[in-house]
């Protein structure tokens, strides 16, 4: 019996105590969490709760956090502040044994940010292949590589893809191709402060099957990054850029060329949203309207969702429209594509 009732007091106390140095969220509207605070960025909270798991939390839900865990607050001015006895509420927080008592929410940028290092590169490889036979013969294959590098004051990107398809003519039985196009692409922003960048960009683009022999916009100017969290990023830009085309059409055996050199205003825009932890959509746009003309212009769109299969794979649904007002004369001028695919992750 006493060696029971020494067991329980022993429970009883690491409960209490195991209690006592949890970190508590109180939200207004009464609800708690108990935990652990990660971190706090961009007026966010993650938090580790017992019951829960990770979860993110706007500071404009809550009503007060206790912590007694050692939190490294930085603040505006540059310096950190150590403390293991730290109460926020509404109105600001209070830090004890630091030296400090008290603290406006805006003096606070961050407490226990996350290590970002310099330089942090990251790359994905898309690749798909779809081949049918029977009554109809066609074969689809393409890959695409993107590229990132970033750092605090650069962001460099590199995109590029490749497609090709074959069919067999239903009379003669010949097989011929259908598709084959490439399209590279890549941009350098340089960031004048945390939103506002300058960027300069070019891109090269060549279809057998369109007759393109070349398509390359060279483009600089300013943009804006409106939005950069850790799962939702959005920018805009806009500015000038030098478009050339050359065409080569074959009508009745004769070969007609075609060239364009065009001065042209150039927007965009990126976009990446990632709603969930295996789910990431992500969209680009580049409008190129003539400078003397705007009914002139080629337009370029893609938009994809991919779903994750494990950590670094994923499948993935593409949509791709590119449009010429003024294509070569055996050319159509809307170009669309459809693509399913698996995809790697490295980073």
């Amino acid at each position: 019996m006493k060696k029971n009732a020494v067991f329980l007091f022993i429970i009883i106390v690491f409960c209490i105590s195991g209690t006592s140095i949890a970190d508590e969220i109180l939200f207004k509207n009464g609800e708690r969490l108990i935990g652990t605070v990660i971190r706090m960025e961009d007026a966010k909270i993650i938090f580790n709760s017992q019951l829960a798991g990770e979860v993110e939390v706007d500071l404009v839900q809550v009503k007060s956090l206790t912590t007694k865990s050692i939190m490294k607050l930085h603040l505006t001015d540059g310096s950190i502040v150590r403390s293991s006895d730290i109460k926020a509420n509404e109105t600001g927080f209070t830090i004890k044994g630091s030296g400090v008592e008290s603290m406006a929410l805006s003096n606070i940028r961050a407490i226990n940010p996350r290590v970002i290092p310099n330089v942090v590169w990251k790359g994905n490889v898309t690749a798909a292949f779809n081949a049918t036979n029977g009554n109809t013969y066609n074969e689809q294959a393409n890959i695409s590589i993107n590229l990132l590098r970033r750092s605090k004051k650069n962001r460099l990107r590199f995109d590029g893809i490749y497609l090709a398809a074959r069919d067999e003519d239903s009379s003669t039985g010949d097989k011929k191709t259908s598709e084959e196009n490439f399209t590279l692409k890549s941009k350098y922003d340089y960031f004048f402060s945390k939103k506002l960048f300058g960027y300069l960009s070019g891109s090269l683009k060549k279809d057998h099957i369109a007759d393109l022999d070349y398509r390359t916009i060279y483009g600089s100017g300013l943009g804006y990054q409106w939005i950069d969290d850790e799962r939702l990023k959005f920018s805009t830009d806009a500015g000038l850029a030098l478009l050339k085309e050359k065409y080569t059409s074959k009508i009745n055996g004769t070969s007609r060329v075609t060239r364009s050199d065009d001065l042209s205003l150039q927007f965009g825009y990126n976009y990446l949203w990632e709603p969930s932890s295996n789910t990431l959509v992500l969209s680009n746009l580049t409008y190129t309207p003539a400078f003397d003309d705007f009914a002139d212009y080629f337009l370029t769109f893609d938009a994809e969702l991919r779903i994750s299969i494990t950590k670094s794979f994923y499948s993935s649904f593409k949509y791709i429209l590119d449009y010429d007002s003024e294509p070569g004369d055996d050319s159509g001028s809307t170009d669309t594509k459809y693509i399913i695919g698996l995809g790697w992750d490295f980073y």
